[in-house]
């Protein structure tokens, strides 16, 4: 396999366009498997490489922002990083000559793998997926956008290895492959900062399946009304996410919970399982990744229980922080676009008050307006910068609190949140332009949440 990625290298100029985590990883990588190649770097905020990553040598070039994106005519490749939007390379360099990380893994290891992406519940359905087939004995990885890029596990692993791979739009927009099994979870407004118009995100999101052939599997959310009418073209195997009963292959959501449908005895998941993961969005996400275990031909329900039972779900998605005087907190920064904030309101039943806002994308709230403008009786803590923009929006304007920071919000949390009830962060909102990203948001919350333990 290593000739294989030696041939696809040598003797090519290749750029790294973009020299965070994954663009060190493709340095790393490529420089490992050929020495007859010309690797040139591209980031506006590197002045000079850290000698610790990068042994320099006369094929190795640094363009800060002086040359950023002046690529040579002779340029063969272009490994763009997710973080960069694809828009801003048009008419810089041609698109056949851009590809990813995932791009060129799906390639070679597309028929061991599958791929799941959505606006939101991906990474909660690939670590599900990941953990029941890990305890089935399978020699299977987690890798992706979880943190986690595919080259680093190209050195290390055998051809026969399992992949669970998490993919974002960012990702999946330069892909020309995909996944022998994929998953679209939903699609809602979401960076739309990153692409043209919220149609370029969708269809970035549909290259999941786009490429499949007949031989492969989509499991899509029929619930979902954006996704069904992107399906035109796709040959693999549809497999929906629906209440429609007459399906033979599908997992049906009923008033009692999900049933899984296929070439299988068909398995009924209770509302009443047990699980810490709450709600009914990750039910779902629970038997999608059940349903892909069984597509695989694991079936022991024993092991499969006790995977769920004991699941604790992720940081910062409905993960509780503490009991401050009576009042539950929880953390749902993960949350950035208002579908979710709604998910979580509903999981959690009990919320007394919510904590929203963050950067404005152009994400339209209408949705979450009418939420709270239903539930008269919900306290809101509204945040710069959606937070205070919605504050004219919503009614009864006594439950409603303008809070300037973080530290204010929680503050304000604790004197009016009920005992025996939740406060809860879910912004509905980026965290960019006051925190790196939502993790560090949601470790400054918990942070303002203790300090009075």
């Amino acid at each position: 396999m290593i000739d294989y990625w030696k041939s696809q290298f040598d003797n090519k100029k290749i750029v790294i366009l973009g020299f965070g985590q994954e663009g060190m990883s493709t340095y790393r990588f490529i420089r490992s498997v050929s020495d007859k190649c010309l690797i040139q770097v591209m980031d506006q905020n590197i002045d000079k490489p850290d000698d610790l990553l990068i042994d320099i040598d006369i094929s190795t070039y640094f363009y800060p922002k002086k040359r950023y994106l002046e690529f040579d005519q002779d340029v063969d490749m272009v490994f763009k990083s997710p973080g960069i939007p694809l828009m801003h390379l048009k008419g810089f360099i041609e698109p056949n000559k851009i590809t990813s990380q995932s791009n060129e893994f799906i390639k070679v290891y597309k028929d061991h793998m599958v791929g799941i992406t959505g606006t939101k519940g991906k990474s909660t359905v690939s670590t599900l997926i990941y953990e029941l087939l890990k305890t089935e004995g399978l020699d299977v990885e987690l890798i992706g956008n979880i943190g986690k890029p595919p080259f680093d596990y190209i050195p290390q692993k055998d051809p026969s290895t399992f992949f669970v791979y998490e993919l974002s739009s960012h990702q999946l927009e330069t892909v020309s492959v995909s996944p022998k099994y994929g998953i679209v979870l939903n699609i809602f407004q979401e960076h739309l900062d990153h692409y043209a118009s919220y149609d370029h995100y969708a269809e970035a999101k549909m290259n999941i399946g786009r490429y499949q052939s007949e031989e492969d599997t989509l499991i899509y959310s029929a619930l979902d009304k954006e996704i069904p009418k992107r399906l035109s073209g796709h040959k693999g195997k549809l497999i929906p996410i629906t209440k429609d009963d007459s399906v033979k292959r599908g997992l049906i959501v009923t008033p009692s919970g999900i049933d899984l449908v296929g070439d299988f005895d068909t398995l009924h998941l209770d509302q009443s399982l047990k699980r810490h993961i709450m709600g009914d969005h990750n039910l779902i996400n629970i038997g999608v990744a059940v349903y892909i275990t069984l597509l695989l031909g694991y079936n022991q329900s024993e092991k499969r229980e006790k995977v769920i039972e004991t699941f604790p779900g992720l940081p910062h998605r409905l993960a509780f922080v503490a009991n401050v005087n009576g009042v539950d907190f929880y953390n749902d920064s993960i949350s950035t676009i208002p579908q979710a904030t709604i998910a979580a309101i509903n999981a959690l039943q009990k919320v007394d008050s919510v904590i929203i806002g963050g950067m404005d994308r152009g994400v339209d709230y209408g949705c979450l307006v009418d939420y709270i403008n239903d539930h008269k009786s919900l306290k809101v803590i509204l945040l710069p910068t959606t937070g205070h923009h919605l504050y004219n929006r919503l009614e009864h304007q006594e439950r409603l609190f303008l809070a300037k920071d973080m530290e204010e919000a929680v503050i304000t949390g604790k004197r009016i949140t009920v005992r025996d009830s939740i406060c809860l962060l879910s912004p509905a909102a980026a965290s960019y332009g006051v925190y790196k990203n939502f993790e560090s948001r949601g470790r400054h919350f918990e942070s303002f949440v203790k300090d009075s333990l």
